[in-house]
């Protein structure tokens, strides 16, 4: 699943991987919009703010949303980002 929209200059390709698009479907109708939210602001920037990277896996970055985490990685050459997970906090690291 891609979220942005092809031939805009400057936009980041936003891509889901099943696992991701499972772990939004389990989401309420809040949080849903939340984490929505976040992924846009992955379309204009790998790094939005309140990102980390996790230092425990190569090219791998987290964004906070309360008490889940979007965990992605970032391909720089093709101006991708793939989202993982969109996990609790306890599960996040494991």
């Amino acid at each position: 699943m891609t979220i942005s929209r092809k031939g805009e200059k400057g936009k980041i390709k936003v891509l889901l991987r099943s696992s991701a698009v499972k772990d939004i479907d389990k989401l309420d109708d809040k949080l849903y919009q939340r984490v929505l939210k976040a992924l846009q602001s992955l379309e204009n920037n790998y790094r939005p703010r309140g990102s980390k990277k996790i230092h425990t896996r190569k090219d791998m970055y987290r964004l906070r949303v309360g008490d889940h985490r979007i965990l992605y990685k970032v391909e720089k050459k093709e101006d991708t980002v793939i989202i993982c997970r969109v996990v609790h906090r306890k599960e996040a690291y494991k």
